[in-house]
């Protein structure tokens, strides 16, 4: 499933942290490593007018700051037994990671929520969540309060049965096989959500048993599809907030990955909404794996 994984990196600690995430996910799945360092070539538009020797010293810093980056991820995927090869390009961030990942034929992205700031930045805050509305390659993010071990035993899928969700199941149950981790299924039925958009023939509580019918359904044919394939399965449906209830369960059930699609269902059925990728990625307390929508 991951033959190729892309790790960019600013050499900040987030994004060595996960380059250790996916470094532990290329020995599972015996994939390749590509680093690469994007120089942000805006931070040398405040530049001009500077005398020419400070503004080729600033340069040079930030060059060497990348290439140091780069090396020291390599020296890590190298120890690991992992082939790696290594790059540095510049650009705008959030632009060329995605183009760079088509070039390269990548099929994963490893990298942290939040990089460098202030003068040294190599990488910005808000790079990660761009690339994840624009490409179509999964992303495992790690942010600044992510647990720095890198082994899984809890996987935790949220889902809502629509085709973006059913596809990030796949890819939890993929990691969850090749890492021998138990899988929690965890279905959110966001009944205030969609109080709004009720009908005068319709109430609140057939509702409700409308869509926990539908939820416990798609929880237990997934359950069954995850024990089909020798997994070791937990199911769970919540009624709330899904972004809440998401990070609530992963927090208490101290799941080591989160595995979600990046879109949901929407209308009067809807129970993950398009916000709620986003809000995991900001607020989970273990890395997030977000699969971008195939449809």
């Amino acid at each position: 499933m991951y033959d190729n994984i892309c790790i960019p990196t600013d050499g900040s600690a987030i994004a060595k942290h996960a380059a250790r995430h996916g470094i532990s996910l290329a020995q599972e799945f015996d994939s390749t490593v590509q680093v690469v360092s994007v120089i942000d070539e805006r931070l040398f538009a405040h530049q001009f007018g500077r005398p020419e020797a400070a503004a080729g010293a600033y340069r040079s810093a930030i060059e060497t700051q990348s290439t140091d980056a780069v090396a020291e991820i390599e020296a890590m995927a190298t120890a690991a037994g992992i082939e790696t090869t290594i790059d540095t390009v510049a650009g705008v961030p959030h632009a060329v990671i995605p183009a760079y990942v088509d070039e390269h034929d990548a099929d994963l992205i490893a990298m942290g929520t939040h990089g460098r700031t202030g003068f040294d930045r190599l990488l910005l805050g808000s790079v990660a969540e761009r690339v994840i509305r624009t490409t179509a390659v999964p992303v495992l993010t790690t942010g600044e309060t992510t647990d720095t071990d890198a082994s899984y035993d809890d996987i935790l899928v949220p889902t809502d049965g629509s085709k973006p969700a059913m596809n990030a199941v796949e890819h939890g149950m993929a990691i969850a096989s090749r890492t021998n981790s138990r899988l929690h299924v965890l279905s959110v039925v966001n009944l205030p959500g969609i109080s709004s958009e009720l009908d005068e023939e319709s109430s609140i509580v057939d509702l409700s048993e409308q869509l926990t019918d539908e939820t416990e359904g798609t929880v237990l044919e997934i359950a069954e599809r995850g024990r089909e394939r020798g997994l070791d399965v937990s199911t769970a449906i919540e009624n709330g907030t899904p972004e809440e209830e998401i990070i609530e369960y992963a927090t208490q059930t101290a799941v080591d990955l989160i595995v979600m699609g990046t879109r949901g269902r929407t209308g009067l059925q809807r129970y993950l909404l398009g916000s709620t990728a986003a809000y995991v990625v900001r607020h989970s307390p273990s890395p997030v794996v977000t699969i971008a929508s195939d449809d």
